[in-house]
């Protein structure tokens, strides 16, 4: 006999005991018929005792059973196996999983299933193998030798933006690369190495956003050693690169210091402390002692004691300014924030902070501080000049005579133009006679026809000034040009050849004229003055709020600062015609302020409502209402005038309090500002604990609300927290509350 024909004797010899696999054969509606002894130790069943009645009977579905038995019936015409899917069984204390391979059996003569055969094996740790690949949340992924996907779990579906792993297996794995060589470039380094470790690749996900991944890989050889693919792990690192991207990006060096062995070492550091401190990168700087950056032991220990002492009290160190010496010898201060890191005892093992360069920013400080004290010092003196410059023209306008406006203020170009109305009309009537007077015989009377007809000429302007001059402020200073030019041509005319009465007459109302045009501007000029007094002591007073010292808060009645405020604008408000309309109802309430800053801050809100005031009938004085009260401990302080009006997107955008900002109407009738008393103030108020709210309505019953040609009444309401031990009592309402 043959070998052949030997192997074959033995095949056909062969126990179905003996094979490696599980073997049944059950019938149609699942009661067991035989099996194999390893089918009986898969399923936990002594080999001495007999198995159960069905095989359903370790099914903890047994639908599933059911479902996979019809599926093999109806394969069986085609001749074939059917494979089960991962089959979840109940055996004695536990649980398992088994892949079967099931054919239906046929009788040939009543053409009818009358059971099954199967293969069992047992891959319950392999298939909590893959379970646990698929739940961890870390990707998990196989390629080919061709870079094909032949496994995925689901964290690196998720991480990639798809659904189910069917979406990524049998694609290469180029097409998730945003740069599709570093596909090319892991694989050789795979090849290479045969392990790769935290590989950062930006990859694309299903929907086109660009993610950066840490990949690991291990090279998946034949049994050749030929290369046939490569599995690892992939990890979404995004937040943690772009936090790092952004961190050595950052003009701004972050660092931790661990103590060991009594030494300060770096541990971690961002690129730009490295480059800070004069090194290249963040290598060359972990692991040095963090003392030896410092200019000097001194400098060193003064920030470690301001650290401890602050650790001490609960607060981080914020805004230390250190001198440090770089690596290339350079000397600069740099700012740094710091918080100490401390074990699970409380014991102090180092610490982590940020560092800012401060050494330009120290130099302009140290210099805007001395600029600052130089304009304070400037308009100091200005202030001190504008003063002498209105005593100078008060008694100027004395030496000019009298005047028939004095008991009025001049507030406006208007009102000056119609103070010397009626002169110049003197003036234009003795010029007329005159000229009427001699024109028969001018040629005689030594005057030359040049200088006669600039006579007519002046007349002609006297005569028609308001009608040619648009402008009502340029009408005095024409009516004086014209004045003086007229005395001129008097004072070259030979004594005896003019009429004597008719000459001096025109001289007197020219003088008189010109001395009243005079006058008014000098009236004008010396309100500007009371104006810009207030002005400038207020920028004076908030520059210097930087370089000055800290003022002390004290407690101080709010009724008082109210009333300085007034005093000091008093003689400004009587320039301008305003009238104080003051209402205190607040009860004696006491604020606790820095007096300075609040005083101007009430002064400015104040100036503002003199300023932008109209009168609201004529021949009657225009008016500002101060009016304090107290509402929900809080102390309020209304400033209302009837007035210019302000725009409603002007308070709604908040333009009203930027810095320099001036209200597009604010500029009626010439008034001057600076656009910084409101930001001032407002400043001031919340740097207090309090705020400024700003109204303004059309005056004009059945006006528009954006008619702003109208008057306005506008209410400007500063608010401050009420000192909490006066022993008043704030139970009154008042009528104005600032929401």
């Amino acid at each position: 006999m043959s070998a052949d024909a030997k192997a074959l004797e033995l095949f056909h010899h062969l126990s179905v005991g003996e094979l490696p696999v599980g073997l049944y054969l059950i019938a149609r509606d699942g009661r067991f018929l035989a099996c194999n002894g390893l089918c009986k130790k898969i399923l936990v069943v002594p080999a001495e005792q007999p198995l159960p009645p069905s095989i359903l009977a370790f099914h903890p579905n047994p639908e599933e059973r059911t479902k996979l038995l019809e599926m093999a019936e109806a394969a069986e015409p085609q001749g074939r196996f059917i494979v089960s899917v991962p089959l979840h069984l109940s055996v004695p204390g536990n649980d398992i999983f088994v892949r079967e391979f099931i054919r239906a059996l046929r009788d040939p003569v009543s053409d009818q299933v009358v059971g099954f055969v199967g293969t069992m094996i047992d891959i319950t740790q392999e298939h909590r193998f893959r379970q646990l690949i698929d739940v961890l949340p870390i990707g998990i992924y196989r390629v080919d030798a061709n870079d094909q996907i032949t496994h995925v779990n689901q964290a690196a579906v998720k991480i990639l933006g798809y659904k189910s792993k069917n979406e990524l297996e049998k694609r290469n794995v180029k097409e998730f690369y945003a740069h599709p060589e570093d596909a090319e470039t892991l694989t050789e380094m795979v090849k290479d190495s045969a392990t790769v470790t935290n590989q950062k690749r930006e990859l694309v996900k299903r929907n086109g956003e660009i993610i950066f991944a840490s990949l690991s890989s291990v090279a998946v050889s034949g049994a050749d050693g030929s290369y046939e693919g490569r599995e690892g792990t992939i990890e979404d690192v995004t937040a943690e690169e772009r936090y790092l991207r952004s961190l050595n990006d950052i003009h701004i060096g972050f660092y931790e210091v661990r103590q060991e062995n009594g030494v300060d070492r770096i541990r971690q550091c961002n690129r730009q402390f490295a480059l800070m401190h004069d090194y290249e990168t963040e290598e060359q700087v972990i692991g040095r002692d963090i003392k030896k950056f410092y200019a000097s032991e001194t400098e060193y220990q003064s920030f470690k004691e301001k650290l401890l002492a602050n650790d001490a009290l609960g607060f981080p160190t914020l805004g230390y300014p250190v001198n440090i010496k770089t690596l290339k010898g350079q000397e600069r201060i740099f700012e740094a924030n710091s918080r100490t890191v401390k074990d699970r005892k409380g014991n102090i093992i180092g610490r982590t902070g940020v560092i800012r360069d401060i050494t330009n920013e120290k130099r302009l400080r140290e210099d805007m501080q001395h600029l600052q004290s130089d304009i304070g010092r400037v308009l100091h003196s200005y202030t001190a000049t504008l003063l002498m410059a209105k005593h100078t023209l008060a008694a100027t306008a004395v030496s000019l005579g009298p005047e028939p406006f004095a008991a009025e203020p001049t507030h406006s170009a208007e009102e000056a133009n119609a103070a010397v109305t009626e002169p110049a009309k003197r003036l234009a009537a003795a010029l007329g006679k005159f000229l009427q007077t001699c024109e028969a015989d001018w040629q005689t009377r030594d005057l030359q026809a040049e200088v006669w007809q600039n006579l007519v000429s002046l007349l002609s302007q006297l005569q028609s000034y308001n009608e040619t001059i648009q402008f009502p402020e340029f009408r005095p200073p024409t009516l004086r040009l014209i004045a003086r030019k007229i005395q001129q041509i008097f004072q070259l005319v030979p004594k005896g050849k003019l009429p004597r009465e008719l000459a001096r007459q025109v001289m007197q109302d020219a003088q008189n004229l010109e001395r009243l045009v005079c006058l008014a501007a000098l009236r004008q000029v010396e309100t500007s003055i009371v104006a810009m007094d207030h002005q400038v002591r207020a920028l004076r007073d908030f520059i210097l709020t930087g370089a000055r010292p800290q003022e002390a808060r004290s407690m101080v009645k709010l009724w008082d600062l109210i009333k300085q405020a007034m005093s000091n604008l008093d003689e400004y408000a009587h320039s301008k015609g305003v009238e104080f309309k003051p209402r205190d109802d607040a009860f004696g309430a006491y604020v606790c302020v820095s007096e300075r800053d609040v005083l101007r801050a009430l002064s400015n809100l104040l100036h503002n409502a003199i300023k932008y005031s109209w009168s609201k009938e004529k021949g009657k004085p225009a008016w500002v209402i101060i009016h304090a009260y107290v509402q929900a401990e809080r102390a309020y302080v209304m400033f209302e005038n009837f007035g210019v009006p302000i725009q409603a997107d002007e308070i709604q955008n908040g333009l009203i309090f930027q810095f320099g900002y001036r209200g597009s109407l604010s500029s009626d009738r010439g008034r001057l500002g600076t656009g910084i008393g409101l930001t001032d103030a407002l400043n001031t108020a919340r740097l207090h604990g309090g705020n400024i709210k700003v109204e303004s309505a059309c005056a004009r019953h059945g006006a528009p609300p954006n008619d702003y040609t109208a008057p306005f009444i506008t209410k400007v309401t500063l608010s401050l927290p009420i000192y909490p031990h006066t022993g008043a009592s704030y139970e009154k309402k008042a009528s104005h509350p600032l929401d």
